[in-house]
């Protein structure tokens, strides 16, 4: 009987096959990625897709792509979000940029942070115009919510809209 050795401590006890290089690697060295890893990403390449990973290529090919994306989720998390109910607000922002539209998602709020996503992803720092449409799913006797959306990103801060709300005075 051949013993299969785990390619990274050449213990005997490999259970599983790295996504990429196809090497065994028992289950203390091998590195797990979550298929939601990446849930806000537009795409992603079908490497990264596996979910587990030898040390070596997931120091060489998954490591540097995971840590870009959690940067821009980082600064996707800080951007601005108008609604178009708010469009007084927004009057003076220049909409250059053609409108992002995201595919139905559960939850609403998913929605709002994949436009800030895709805004982040483009350098900008704001999403205007962001119109959210809900639709009702019968699944048997069970029902849901889907969501959908579409925004324009935008660059909003600086000279367009003054965020700094002390130097407004109160009329009353």
């Amino acid at each position: 009987m051949d013993m299969i050795l785990c390619s990274d401590c050449q213990k005997n006890e490999t259970a599983l096959n790295c996504g990429m290089c196809a090497c065994a690697v028992c289950k203390s060295c091998a590195q797990f990625l979550e298929p939601e890893s990446f849930e806000f990403a537009p795409s992603v390449t079908p490497e990264i897709k596996h979910g587990v990973f030898c040390q070596t290529c997931y120091g060489d090919k998954v490591a540097q792509p995971l840590a870009e994306y959690f940067d821009v989720l980082e600064t996707a998390k800080n951007i601005d979000v108008y609604f178009k109910d708010q469009s007084k607000e927004t009057r003076l922002v220049r909409r250059k940029e053609k409108p992002v539209s995201v595919a139905p998602c559960d939850d609403r709020d998913d929605v709002v942070m994949k436009l800030a996503y895709f805004a982040a992803l483009g350098g900008f720092d704001s999403v205007v115009d962001i119109d959210l449409k809900s639709e009702k799913v019968f699944i048997g006797t069970y029902s849901k919510l889907v969501w959908k959306g579409s925004g324009v990103p935008a660059q909003a801060k600086g000279k367009v809209i003054n965020t700094d709300k002390s130097i407004w005075h109160n009329p009353n």
